[in-house]
């Protein structure tokens, strides 16, 4: 059910929109910028291949081409991001698979008590949009369709290895792929590019490879792992078993802690490959004991 919304209580469903994505977050906005509580934010979902972030842009001040380029860089990390330009874009509008956010809150500014910010929230206990209530619908549809109907500047994709079985034991990730990319230049030559329109309906949501080894930059970068003979991993907080991937050696509620921190050094306690205790030797940088 749609609602009014303000205060903190508005800046309460911009965070969980922005921490509680699970497949789809949706970020329209004029400018550009953020500011580093919501880069923490984000960052929970920079090792997460299954988000598609998709960021509908404008050109903002122009006077502040560089922070502009800082924060397209910050995007360009995630594994599957898509950014697209929208010079006639002035409204805002924030949202994953379960809530929707219009309003007129930006992401650099914390500021409720002192910027009279409001605007129209509204969530489902449903994640399939086909059953939500008409005005989030609309409003998740146009700003889809914005996306698709502007020019992309920047497109990274998931690449997955096939398996026997996938649909058992499913997809093994195994890297990102920039399709696209025509931020390199000046932050204002984005806007001028004519002979470079790119939909996003032109790329694919998922790149599909053949097995394959896949090389692990770790402590040891040349060290290569087999993925078909390395399958099962281990938490290197906890120790539970999880699927062998040292770029994600937690679980989702041990990563979830984790990111809020983002300390790559920090010791944990197990070693992602043999599950045994590693005494602080291990982190997310070095998650497994050679």
């Amino acid at each position: 059910m749609a609602k009014f919304v303000s205060g903190e209580e508005q800046l309460k469903w911009l965070y969980d929109i922005l921490w509680n994505a699970k497949k789809t977050l949706l970020i329209v906005t004029p400018h550009l910028k953020l500011d580093e509580y919501y880069k923490r934010l984000l960052n929970k979902h920079l090792y997460n291949p299954n988000i598609h972030i998709i960021v509908v842009f404008g050109k903002g001040d122009t006077d502040k081409a560089n922070l502009i380029r800082n924060d397209i860089e910050f995007f360009k990390k995630f594994p599957n991001v898509s950014l697209v330009y929208c010079q006639e874009l002035r409204s805002r509008y924030y949202a994953n698979e379960l809530k929707g956010l219009v309003t007129s809150l930006n992401l650099y500014e914390n500021l409720y008590k002192i910027n009279l910010d409001f605007g129209v929230a509204d969530e489902t206990p449903d994640s399939n949009r086909i059953v939500r209530n008409e005005y989030d619908t609309q409003a998740w549809d146009f700003c889809s369709q914005l996306a698709q109907a502007n020019d992309a500047v920047f497109v990274k994709r998931p690449s997955y290895e096939r398996k026997l079985y996938a649909s058992l034991f499913g997809k093994n990730y195994v890297r990102s792929e920039v399709l696209l990319d025509l931020t390199t230049g000046a932050v204002e030559n984005i806007v001028q590019i004519k002979n470079e329109k790119r939909r996003l309906s032109d790329f694919p949501e998922t790149i599909e490879l053949s097995p394959r080894v896949v090389t692990y930059q770790g402590k040891n970068e040349n060290s290569l792992l087999e993925g078909d003979n390395i399958k099962q991993g281990y938490c290197i907080r906890t120790g539970k078993h999880i699927p062998f991937n040292p770029k994600r050696p937690m679980t989702d509620d041990s990563y979830d802690t984790w990111a809020f921190f983002m300390d790559y050094d920090y010791p944990e306690k197990y070693c992602h490959r043999t599950g045994k205790p590693s005494y602080g030797k291990t982190s997310m940088r070095n998650p497994i004991l050679y």
